[in-house]
Parts: C-alpha cells; structure tokens; sequence
C-alpha cells in the first residue's frame, strides 16, 4: 500500500519532537519507533506485537493508532485496520494523512464507495502536499469501476499535482490503449523518471509504444537497455520478444 510512506513521515516527525515526557510515554514512543523499522523490513507480525505494547501504554496517540493500522492491514485483518485508523481520525481530525491512509484500505478492500468518500475529503485539503496520492488513488478507483474518462482526469491531476511518475505511467497506459502514440510516448518518458527510473515496467511500456508509433530505431535501443540493466525481470523476456521482430 503506497501510503505506507506517510507513515513514516509522521515518524520522522516525531523524532524530532522534544518536551518533557512520562517514563510511560517514553516507553510506549520506544515500541513505537520500533514498530516503523519493523514495518519498513516487512516484518508485519512484530510490527504488531509492539505496537500492541505502546498502544497499551499510550492508547491516546494517533500516530501510534495509524501505524498499528498499517501493522492489522498487512497481516489480513482490514476490519481491524479500519477500526485503528478511525479511532485516530477521531483524536486527530486535522491529520489527513490518517484519512488518505483509511481511503486507501478502503479501496483494497473493494469498498469504492466508502474509498471515494474519505479521498473526496482528503482532496479539500488544500494544505495537505501529498493530495496527488489521493488523486491517484481515485483513479485507480474509477479504473476499478471501468470509468475510464473520470480516470484519466484523476491521473491528470495527480501527475499535475505532484509529478507522480506512477500517474504518467497510468496516462501512458490509457493513451496507448487508445493508439495515441505520441501522447503516450510523452506521458512515458516523464513515468521513468524520479522514482521511477528503476522500474522496468514503465521503461517496457515506453520502449513499446515506440515500438507501436514505427520509431523503430529508438525502440530497439530501449529493449537493449531493459535486458541489460533488468536481466532476470520478466520484462526482460518480453523485451526479447520484441526484439525477435525487427
């Protein structure tokens, strides 16, 4: 789940955070701490188990809530999740962050109607930075519901918003679909960038839809570079395929 890293940006926080504190308090924020390297390794049961412990020593703290949240999704309890993300939703209304997070359980768990209504809210945000994952979350949301105009214009904005590489990898995808080659090309190259440099699949993509608009030169030269730098990908044999054709 994307949102994960906004988890983590709360825990940064945190760490900067100073004042006088309880031994209790310090101990729950140790468990605490402990739960996000634990989460950021994957490691979902002890993520659990001590994020259990400071929600028992500090059952009031939003973010402890959240990330406990995170911990019941990854182990396959949604309900769980959903009940800890709301619990701090309710002690902490201003933290959007608890809301997209929420939408975004809601949107892996099928429930498009409850995901759209939380996203709506989280986009009201004029503050909030990273609106462009609610954007982009809506999109994948309106994809589900086969409603691909009112997902084109969510990727829209979500790649307008924030560059989101992933967004112009969506907007690639539907205008190649739709034999837009140029279009696609354009939106492709700005998907491997960022973040996304290293991904295969957006580089893939693109070396097709070069492929596609009988740029075939500079098509051949993408396949090379997939099966050079991602040799055991399964990107890689697709690559061989095409490459098998000129």
């Amino acid at each position: 789940m994307k949102n994960a890293i906004l988890f983590f940006q709360l825990f940064a926080i945190l760490s900067c955070s100073s004042g006088q504190v309880s031994k209790k308090e310090n101990k729950a924020d140790l468990y605490f701490r402990q739960g996000g390297v634990y989460l950021n390794r994957n490691e979902y049961a002890k993520a659990l188990g001590v994020l259990l412990k400071a929600k028992g020593l500090s059952p009031k703290r939003d973010d402890v809530l959240s990330a406990l949240a995170l911990a019941y999704y990854y182990k396959g309890s949604q309900s769980q999740a959903i009940k800890s993300l709301r619990e701090a939703i309710k002690l902490a209304p201003k933290i959007t962050e608890h809301k997209n997070n929420l939408g975004t359980i809601y949107l892996e768990s099928n429930q498009f109607d409850q995901a759209e209504k939380i996203y709506q809210e989280v986009i009201k945000d004029l503050s909030y930075e990273n609106s462009f994952l609610a954007y982009y979350n809506l999109g994948i949301l309106e994809e589900k519901r086969n409603n691909m105009v009112a997902a084109h214009h969510y990727f829209s904005k979500s790649a307008k918003e924030g560059s989101y590489c992933v967004a112009y990898y969506k907007l690639g995808q539907h205008s190649l679909n739709q034999s837009r080659h140029e279009e696609a090309i354009g939106h492709l190259k700005k998907s491997t960038l960022r973040g996304c440099f290293q991904n295969p699949e957006h580089h893939l993509l693109l070396a097709i839809a070069y492929f596609r608009s009988n740029k075939k030169s500079i098509a051949k030269i993408k396949f090379k570079e997939i099966m050079q730098n991602h040799p055991e990908s399964n990107q890689a044999k697709e690559a061989l395929k095409y490459m098998s054709r000129f």
